[in-house]
């Protein structure tokens, strides 16, 4: 993308009051939903929806098929790691069902050996389990209930507590620099 589609948003967001933006892996979610949102504003606001899917579709030239497909896909966090622990050396997805779901799923190299093939079958088996048992918006009501979840990070603290994407955000202040010498730059 270039700069100005990166940072066209900007002077909306400030108009609302926003004063930080977090940019990088994950920061730019507490402001940007993701398009795994997509399934939750089918249902609420469908015309909506569609118009904002049919610019995404254009952008990432996701076929309308692949695209339909994807957003028909209800299943569970827990149900879809018990597919991907059957598929690990399936072909890689399309890009629309990794960004519409719940994320890429994970393949394997043709050199893993079939003993660690087993392993990280077991992992992800044992994973889909502990997600069946969890309530939660992974939980068997079906994915993708709260908006402010990102689909590809489940939203539990390292004590198993519930997370929200802003939960515990603290910036430290950055000290003010000065530039660098004449003598250091030379």
């Amino acid at each position: 993308m270039d700069r100005s589609r990166v940072l066209h948003h900007l002077p909306d967001l400030a108009a609302r009051g926003s004063r930080l933006h977090l940019t990088g892996i994950g920061g730019d979610h507490v402001a940007w939903c993701s398009e795994a949102y997509y399934h939750r504003l089918l249902r609420t606001s469908p015309l909506f929806a569609l118009r904002q899917l049919r610019g995404f579709r254009a952008l990432w030239q996701w076929p309308l098929g692949g695209t339909v497909r994807a957003l028909a896909d209800s299943r569970p966090y827990g149900a879809w790691l018990t597919d991907a622990a059957r598929r690990l050396r399936d072909p890689s997805p399309a890009p629309v069902a990794t960004a519409l779901g719940w994320g890429m799923a994970p393949r394997l190299f043709e050199w893993v050996t079939p003993r660690a093939e087993h392993m990280a079958r077991r992992a992800l088996l044992d994973a889909a389990h502990g997600f069946a048992s969890a309530p939660g918006p992974w939980s068997a009501r079906g994915p993708r209930t709260d908006p402010l979840v990102h689909p590809r990070h489940p939203p539990v603290g390292p004590d198993g507590r519930p997370r929200r994407p802003a939960d515990g955000l603290s910036l430290p202040r950055r000290p003010r620099h000065r530039g660098m010498s004449r003598r250091a730059s030379g």
